[in-house]
């Protein structure tokens, strides 16, 4: 008898350790489920602060663009204002003008000056071909008497009146003119 209680008590030692072990495993269990849990809660924020911060960066980087752009585009504003004064004063004129010249060929400022210059002079050489026709004058006096009128033809030819050619009439008075004799004797 005293073996088969030693025996019992073994057994129920043993079925209590394994009850003991049981509980100690479940314990564990639960506590790397927790951790688990723990982990992946972690694991899920980590995530969602990286993804925050990756779209915030890319907003910055998306704002750091937009306003380097903006700067671009005011650089190349304030070179096309630099270049229409450079322009408007080596051709001699206003801003609209120089402004559509160098827009035609594409803010190209020497080829712009060239152009320009060259339409300028066929201008004025018909300027001056018109008001030698009209005005029945030299092509000197034409240019002078337009640059006098900055190139306004209309102004020129107002300002200007031809001499008088020689007339087989002057320093004739009605005395002395055959016309009153011949009056008289029609």
């Amino acid at each position: 008898q005293t073996d088969q209680r030693e025996a019992s008590e073994v057994l129920q030692r043993s079925q209590e350790d394994e009850r003991a072990e049981l509980k100690r495993l479940q314990l564990a269990c639960r506590q790397h489920g927790v951790q688990q849990q723990q982990l992946t809660a972690r694991v899920e924020k980590e995530e969602q602060d990286a993804t925050l911060r990756q779209e915030a960066e890319q907003r910055d980087l998306q704002q750091q663009q937009a306003s380097l752009q903006a700067q671009a585009q005011e650089l190349r504003v304030r070179e096309r204002m630099e270049l229409v004064a450079t322009f408007s004063e080596m051709c001699a004129v206003d801003e609209a003008t120089a402004r559509r010249c160098r827009e035609a060929v594409e803010w190209d400022l020497p080829r712009a000056a060239s152009e320009f210059l060259a339409q300028q002079e066929a201008q004025q050489r018909e300027m001056i071909a018109q008001f030698m026709r009209e005005r029945f004058a030299d092509e000197e006096t034409a240019r002078r008497c337009l640059e006098e009128a900055r190139w306004d033809v209309e102004q020129a030819m107002r300002g200007y009146m031809p001499p008088l050619p020689p007339s087989p009439v002057v320093d004739r008075t009605l005395g002395t003119s055959h016309f009153k004799a011949a009056y008289g004797e029609a």
